[in-house]
């Protein structure tokens, strides 16, 4: 019955069942869409003396920050 209930729950749109990796990914796809079309939509409307051009030369911590290992997952292998 828990198996039964789980698995209405993972139904999509359509009736086809969805796996909570795709679930999550339709999930991160929708906010992803949005987030970008408020972001577009807010700097249409920004005047342009704000937008600062890239220097000439880029350095790390000056200029840009580096997001190293933002989406990295670190797993343990137990033996």
């Amino acid at each position: 019955m828990i198996e039964f209930s789980y698995s209405i729950l993972n139904l999509g749109n359509n009736g086809d069942f969805k796996t909570e990796m795709e679930q999550t990914d339709l999930i991160f796809e929708s906010q992803s869409a949005e987030k970008l079309f408020t972001v577009k939509q807010v700097l249409t409307r920004t005047d342009r003396t704000i937008w600062k051009c890239d220097p000439d030369k880029q350095i790390e911590g000056t200029t840009f920050v580096a997001l190293k290992k933002l989406l990295q997952v670190t797993r343990k292998c137990k033996n």
